[in-house]
């Protein structure tokens, strides 16, 4: 029994006590099973108390917690491969009240016996019961391995005591280490709170602790409570849990009792985890809060029927809470699909010493699952495999037909696929001498690059021929009027001297090594640049070992540089008024140059202007001839750079502001300036029209 103590030193203590619990009560009472032995027991402590150790009875009093542990075991031999398949446990802790408590429970798979385990609790009063608590059930199994266990807790459904047949947790591996215990927590509870949970159909009249609904429906819940003690029962709170899937109808929660006959508003808190509080309630006392919500759609449900229990929980200042359930049943149909299953492929791969190996694909869904394929090697022998692959040695050379023939679980039914020629493949053994080749192959990323671009160069190199390669050497050495420069092999091999080299230490048949090196032109040449590698394998031609035996080539063409333009060409001034001046610059850029900024000089001594505006206004400070001239830099290339001076872009500009006439106040009207000659014309006018003027009047004298 050398194992056993080997166990109870492993387990950890809570487990080491349940199984001790286990071997001494309850194994002469297991029904062995035809093919699977399972062993279980049930042990209760009071938590409230400080209990450390199970028992299978204990005693309690009012508002004390006690813990249930469920601990099962496959009893199987570790390496006989038997599992528990869908091992369930079921726990019972009936809300009867009285001082006897009988707790039990069932554990049980499809391929198992039946273990039936109980515990007892004696509660102080005739009136006590024990209440489940819902969220408390707690599942301790292994995750890791027998030799090297992972010990988890792990929450799980409220089902195992809720539900009438319990919760599937696992398919249980064979050994202790192995072994997992359920445990669940329970609150006596003393009557002086009754708590009624009720639902219906939105629009209908009658509430029911049970119905069926439909997916997407509207429904009404309740929670009915009663101070059923002797004493007041102040701040009591409501609150309700929703199944997953249902949603609260916000705002529709409403409160009645004595004070609100007709109902009044609450908060939508009702379905929070702080809940509502109602009020204070004398003894006989009653409440009602009433809210909506919608059942899950369709594509919220699973296939079949759907059971949404409600959880209503009502807690009086002071004392524990009190709850109770309602349920709705949705059913979802759903199309069961046809089963899906095939051989696909066979894949027949040659090795040494007449060895093969067999790799099958096949196709499993809808209700079919894959069991095992037996590969028929065509020499009167076959290997019966559960995964994709298996090998096979021949005795004698020959030509041999391997066939694939599969096996699938088809709804529970062991079925085989329809025959596919795909799943039989021919294979050949000769003793004739295997011819040893070796070949490589170039390929360019792109077949045209710039002066100076990186670019990359592929080179694999394949063993094509029958026999095993050795020390592959492999080399590339670009031409020396190419001006192509190795830059980087990727830290395979070496470069040296521009020549890249590299040793393949193994090259089994029909594999490849590939290799990439980045390299660049550094100067433009005209035509195909041809770069070539080759590849030397010893085995390949040994009489001449120094000789490559394959080599390939692959060209690039460069582009031919162009040349960047760039120059200021003309400079347009445009004088305004108040000695203002508009400064327009005409300019070419291209082929990869681009205007970066112009410098402004206007010729009075201010600041230059440095902008990458073509136009730009300028104001002198007095008149004056300035001269103005630009300075424009580019981008040539990434690189900044002036252009060269051009007189086209120095103009000259002058400003001078006219000077008034003046005149004195008082002067008398000045004539114009006509000159010293219209003076004196006009004075000989005065005196020839003064001489006929005098000349007319003699003449005009009367006669004596």
């Amino acid at each position: 029994m050398k194992w056993f103590s080997k166990l109870f030193s492993t387990l950890p203590k809570r487990l080491a006590t349940a199984t001790a619990i286990a071997l001494a009560v309850l194994i002469p009472a297991t029904t062995m099973a035809a093919d699977v032995s399972i062993e279980g027991t049930m042990g209760v402590a009071n938590k409230t108390a400080g209990d450390t150790t199970y028992s299978k009875s204990i005693n309690a009093k009012y508002n004390d917690v006690v813990k249930v542990e469920v601990y099962y075991h496959n009893r199987e031999l570790p390496d006989s491969g038997k599992i528990a398949q869908n091992l369930r446990v079921k726990i019972n802790i009936p809300s009867t009240p009285g001082t006897a408590q009988t707790q039990t429970a069932t554990i049980s798979g499809d391929n198992t016996n039946t273990v039936t385990a109980t515990t007892s609790v004696t509660l102080d009063r005739a009136d006590a019961y024990l209440q489940y608590l819902p969220g408390s059930a707690v599942w301790r199994h292994n995750t890791g391995t027998n030799d090297a266990p992972n010990w988890v807790d792990t929450v799980i459904s409220d089902g195992v005591v809720t539900s009438g047949t319990g919760v599937v947790l696992e398919n249980e591996k064979p050994c202790y280490n192995f072994s997992a215990t359920v445990t669940v927590l329970a609150r006596v509870m003393v009557p002086g709170v009754s708590v009624d949970k009720y639902v219906r159909a939105k629009g209908s009249t009658e509430w029911v602790r049970s119905m069926a609904g439909q997916p997407g429906q509207t429904v009404q819940y309740q929670i009915a409570y009663k101070n059923t003690g002797n004493t007041t029962q102040s701040d009591v709170a409501f609150r309700d849990q929703l199944p997953a899937g249902v949603t609260y109808v916000p705002g529709s929660a409403k409160l009645k009792n004595t004070n609100f006959p007709n109902g009044t508003a609450i908060s939508d808190s009702i379905v929070a985890s702080n809940g509502v509080i109602v009020g204070t309630y004398l003894p006989g006392g009653a409440g009602y809060v009433m809210f909506e919500a919608v059942l899950p759609t369709v594509d919220k449900l699973a296939c079949g029927s759907n059971l949404l229990r409600n959880l209503a929980f009502v807690q009086p200042k002071g004392m524990n809470y009190y709850y109770n359930t309602a349920d709705v049943t949705v059913n979802k149909t759903c199309t069961t699909p046809t089963p899906v299953y095939s051989c696909d492929d066979l894949t027949v791969t040659k090795g040494d010493n007449r060895t093969v190996t067999a790799t099958v694909k096949y196709t499993a869904k809808d209700g079919a699952t894959y069991k095992n394929t037996t590969l028929v090697w065509g020499d009167s022998k076959q290997d019966v495999i559960t995964g994709t692959t298996g090998t096979h040695t021949y005795a004698a050379d020959g030509t041999y037909t391997v066939k694939a023939n599969m096996l699938f679980s088809v709804n529970g039914v062991d079925k085989a696929p329809a025959v596919n020629a795909a799943c039989s493949k021919t294979v050949t053994f000769s003793t004739t001498s295997k011819t040893p080749s070796v070949k490589i192959e170039k390929m360019v990323e792109k077949s045209v690059v710039n002066v100076n671009e990186e670019f990359k160069y592929t080179v694999r190199v394949t063993n094509d021929g029958e026999v095993d390669l050795t020390n592959v050497k492999v080399h590339d050495t670009p031409a020396d009027a190419s001006n192509i420069k190795l830059v980087s092999a990727n830290g395979v091999g070496s470069i040296s001297g521009n020549t890249w080299s590299y040793t393949i230490p193994s090259l089994k048949v029909g594999e490849s090594k590939s290799f990439t090196l980045t390299a660049k032109v550094t100067a433009y040449t005209e035509g195909n640049l041809v770069n070539t590698a080759c590849v030397n394998a010893p085995e390949v031609n040994p009489e001449n070992p120094a000789k490559d035996d394959d080599c390939s080539s692959v060209p690039v063409t460069v582009k031919k540089p162009v040349t960047p333009v760039y120059s200021c060409d003309a400079l347009t001034l445009t004088a305004g008024a108040n000695r203002t001046l508009t400064a327009k610059v005409d300019y070419t850029g291209k082929d990869g140059a681009k205007l970066k900024m112009v410098t402004y000089n206007w010729g009075d001594g201010a600041t230059p202007l440095v902008t990458d505006k073509t136009t730009a206004t300028h104001t002198y400070g007095s008149d004056g001839t300035f001269s103005v001239s630009l300075k424009l830099l580019f981008s040539v290339n990434g690189t900044d750079k002036y252009a060269a001076e051009n007189q086209s872009c120095v103009k000259s500009v002058t400003f001078t502001t006219p000077t008034p006439p003046t005149q004195k106040p008082d002067s008398p009207q000045v004539l114009p300036d006509t000159g010293a000659g219209s003076v004196i014309g006009l004075f000989g006018l005065v005196s020839v029209l003064s001489a006929l003027a005098y000349r007319l009047f003699l003449s005009r004298k009367p006669a004596r």
